[in-house]
């Protein structure tokens, strides 16, 4: 398991910790919460065994904050939605440049994926 999977792994684990010690008054609320942790954390270790990342959120990248804001702003949610995108049409954001697109293509293999190639015309 790469390290910041297991990371974010932890930190769902603290994540539960804190919500089973939190005295809320709607306990309904508390295994809402708690259950939408377990369902991240899930999705996150299925997404990692079978490399499909396919619904799993764009902070799971680990990009600098400004690049993962550029990218939700542009509504970019999840690494699938990246993954479905040339260096062209990431280029073409706004506030995007050439660190950002390295930045990303260096998580993306990182987790053995790539932005698409497709010829763009001149």
């Amino acid at each position: 398991m790469h390290d910041h999977t297991q990371n974010l792994l932890d930190t769902c684990k603290i994540v539960l910790n804190l919500i089973r010690g939190i005295d809320m008054p709607y306990t309904e609320e508390k295994y809402k919460l708690a259950a939408s942790v377990r369902v991240l954390a899930h999705s996150i270790e299925n997404a990692e065994k079978n490399n499909n990342y396919a619904g799993v959120p764009l902070i799971q990248l680990n990009l600098t904050h400004r690049t993962f804001h550029v990218l939700l702003n542009a509504g970019f949610r999840t690494i699938e939605d990246i993954e479905n995108q040339t260096s062209y049409d990431l280029m073409k954001l706004e506030n995007f440049g050439t660190k950002s697109l390295r930045e990303i293509e260096e998580q993306l293999a990182l987790r053995g994926k790539k932005l698409i190639n497709r010829v763009e015309p001149k």
